[in-house]
């Protein structure tokens, strides 16, 4: 059975990345000697908190409803607690406990970079349709097509991956996310189009 909690620790960062015009953002914390990603995206409905581990095996799909209310399903949080070497219950490990944690180590402003591909890949694929080639996973850059005359494509996957305003920016621009696979390249650090400002 899970428990709703309020995840008000993230208002703060929510605000700023409205401001800031960015529907993902990312912060990354570590617990019991795990490391974990925290993905924040703000383009979705209801908005959704993506954890994931560093070398481990786990990751959980948090949705956020009005007032940023969660909860964790049990077999997300026995699995973590395995990872973690820690016995679930009351007065020893709960998932109260652990979103706690989470959301006080949630940054108050953020971080102005694009979430790396490879970091939120494995929680949209499930998104991303045949005509996006969902094998490509590694971004290679941006296509502007004002030089080639062609049409931009992509954007389902643009979306996923950099959020809403990025692939409408896209949209507007003529601009294409380009992809290959794994065997083909390693994943660098990326960058937003070309032309794309935050606020």
């Amino acid at each position: 059975m899970s428990f709703e909690f309020k995840l008000y620790c993230l208002f703060d960062l929510y605000k700023d990345m409205i401001r800031h015009n960015q529907d993902i953002d990312e912060y990354k914390f570590s617990f019991n000697k795990v490391n974990f990603h925290a993905i924040l995206d703000i383009g979705t409905t209801p908005f959704q908190l993506l954890l994931g581990t560093v070398n481990h095996n786990w990751a959980c799909v948090l949705n956020l409803n009005m007032g940023f209310k969660t909860s964790m399903s049990t077999t997300d949080f026995m699995k973590l607690c395995e990872i973690l070497h820690l016995k679930p219950g009351k007065g020893t490990f709960t998932s109260f406990d652990f979103l706690k944690y989470v959301g006080e180590h949630a940054p108050k402003s953020c971080s102005l970079k694009p979430v790396q591909p490879s970091h939120i890949m494995p929680f949209r694929k499930q998104y991303i349709k045949s005509s996006d080639e969902p094998n490509k996973t590694v971004f290679l850059g941006w296509n502007d097509h004002k030089s080639d005359g062609k049409t931009a494509r992509n954007f389902n996957k643009t979306r996923q991956i950099f959020g809403d305003n990025v692939a409408a920016f896209c949209i507007k621009n003529n601009i294409s996310s380009l992809w290959t696979t794994p065997d083909k390249a390693t994943e660098k650090a990326i960058t937003y189009p070309p032309g794309y400002t935050l606020k």
